[in-house]
Order: C-alpha cells, then structure tokens, then sequence
C-alpha cells in the first residue's frame, strides 16, 4: 500500500518526526481521538480548543472490535508517534 511504500522507500521518510492519523469514521459530530502514543502527544492534543477524547475509544481500536487504521502502520514502519483520530 502507498503508506508502506512511503515509510519504507520515500526519500524524506527520515523528517517524519510524528503523524496525526484522521479516519473518516462518521459525518458529523466532534473528531474523537482513538489512540495516543505518548505523553507529549497527548499534552498537546489537551491543550486544542476543544480536546475530545475517551479510554472506551482505545478499547474500541485495540482490540474489542476487529479495527485498524494508518496509524498501526506508521508505528509499525517508522517508529514515531502520534494521534489516532
């Protein structure tokens, strides 16, 4: 897939400090944040207008439902991290 092809083969994949993963998941409503990979990236994300997120979300995406996304893949490939949105 392109995103493999990216992290594995792209010549700027080395700049790629951190990534923002927006999945389509609905039309309306606020963004939810799924997932976070670290503290810094959370303490970001807190301080956004409107933050909005829940641990039911991570439950959700690891495991308790069949559910992945891009984000998994960018872990996977490039060590970084990131949030899951």
């Amino acid at each position: 897939d392109g995103l493999h092809l990216f992290a594995t083969q792209h010549p700027v994949r080395g700049c790629v400090r951190t990534t923002i993963n927006l999945e389509a998941a609905g039309s309306t409503g606020p963004e939810l944040l799924f997932q976070a990979t670290s503290a810094q990236m959370v303490d970001a994300y807190a301080r956004v207008p409107h933050p909005y997120g829940t641990i039911v979300a991570n439950d959700i995406s690891s495991g308790m439902l069949m559910s992945d996304t891009d984000f998994r893949k960018f872990e996977l490939y490039l060590d970084i991290t990131g949030l899951d949105m």
